[in-house]
């Protein structure tokens, strides 16, 4: 079963090779908000990537 992978962070792109091992990757998205707040501009950016078990049982992601 596919599962969607949202993380959302104020630095780079996430890096998903550790996750090829354990899952085919597809559909990944990404959006960035910027917001002005008391003079002050704060960024987020959101990714998304759509994961499918390579095999069945169960899985501990590893750190991105």
């Amino acid at each position: 079963e596919t599962v969607t992978l949202n993380i959302e962070s104020d630095g780079g792109a996430p890096d998903y090779t550790p996750l090829q091992a354990d899952f085919e990757l597809s559909g990944q998205t990404s959006s960035r908000q910027v917001q002005w707040s008391n003079g002050a501009m704060q960024s987020r950016s959101l990714y998304g990537v759509a994961l499918t078990p390579r095999r069945s049982g169960g899985f501990k992601l590893p750190g991105l």
